[in-house]
């Protein structure tokens, strides 16, 4: 198992190939020569920790546990809902890890160090947000899907509001079929710098990596990572026993998984959580779904002895009678 404990700690991942570059560049001109951004995602260990820390730590440790390199990040500003979104959409769609400066407009070191470690040049600033000018080559656009589309060559299929519920729009969110999750009106801001970023080469998806969250506002830059690369999102509304939800139980055993990661700062109040999670990844559920009695089930006891009545109920009919009315 592997934890992500911050503040940030180094932390070895062995990497796997890109994919082969594409056939056309941004321009859409077949066999063209253009400026190349290559992507590798992280080969992943059974059991990753993600929970502890603020929203800008959540999103550079899943950066750290799903991506080994990429030549793009995309940069948002935590508090800022609307750059956050459509950040989330442009990341999900370029498939490179979306990171987040503290909500008063300081890049840090958390930033810094993980663009340092997966070797971006090129930052692209969605929003408020504002990369080190001394950094990385940065583009910057405002929360505005027409700025974004230009600037990254995505098409986008549909815009969407995503209302009250971001993560899970986020966690939706098809790499293969880019939507905009906008939040208000779009913003225009004059001091942007235009530009264009360079063609991204996708990693290859993980699709064997699924990703167990709260659904918390705080994951939403995170859970747009792990849709960067590949893996499939799994919210549980809140609950922290990764044994009381269906769909985890199923998810985590299903014969494609050979990894998860919890992710969440609500997790890291839950006891023993590691081995809830790993017990999950067995698959077998009660009846009603999940592996916990207690709240979701109730047990119905009946007592007595066959064949005697006074003693109780179970002896006023057969057993297989008396187990179908319970």
């Amino acid at each position: 198992m592997r934890r992500c404990a911050l503040p940030v700690t180094a932390i070895a991942l062995l990497a796997l190939s890109a994919c082969t570059s594409f056939s056309e560049n941004r321009t859409g001109v077949p066999g063209a020569s253009g400026p190349q951004a290559a992507v590798a995602t992280a080969e992943q260990e059974a059991l990753t920790l993600i929970t502890d820390g603020s929203a800008v730590d959540l999103a550079a440790a899943t950066s750290r546990a799903l991506f080994d390199s990429s030549d793009v990040a995309v940069l948002a500003r935590d508090g800022d809902d609307a750059g956050t979104l459509l950040a989330a959409s442009a990341a999900a769609g370029l498939g490179v890890p979306l990171l987040l400066e503290d909500a008063d407009g300081a890049e840090g070191e958390t930033v810094a160090d993980e663009l340092g470690r997966l070797g971006a040049g090129t930052v692209l600033t969605v929003g408020k947000a504002r990369a080190d000018a001394t950094g990385p080559e940065v583009v910057t656009v405002p929360a505005d899907p027409a700025a974004v589309a230009d600037a990254t060559g995505l098409t986008w299929s549909s815009q969407e509001k995503p209302g009250d519920d971001p993560a899970a729009a986020v966690a939706a969110l098809d790499p293969a079929e880019p939507v905009a999750l906008v939040a208000g009106t779009s913003e225009k801001h004059a001091d942007g710098r235009a530009g264009a970023l360079p063609e991204v080469q996708r990693a290859e998806p993980l699709e064997q990596t699924v990703v167990v969250a709260t659904g918390a506002a705080d994951e939403v830059a995170a859970l747009a990572s792990a849709r960067a690369a590949g893996a499939r999102v799994v919210l549980t509304g809140g609950e922290t026993d990764p044994r009381a939800v269906p769909d985890v139980v199923a998810a985590a055993a299903e014969g494609e998984t050979s990894s998860v990661v919890v992710l969440g700062t609500a997790f890291a109040d839950e006891d023993g959580v590691d081995w809830k999670a790993e017990t999950a990844a067995t698959g077998v559920q009660l009846p009603g779904g999940g592996q916990t009695l207690f709240p979701e089930h109730f047990l119905v006891a009946l007592y007595g002895h066959p064949g005697t009545a006074a003693l109780g109920v179970l002896g006023e009919q057969p057993v297989d009678a008396a187990a179908q009315s319970a």
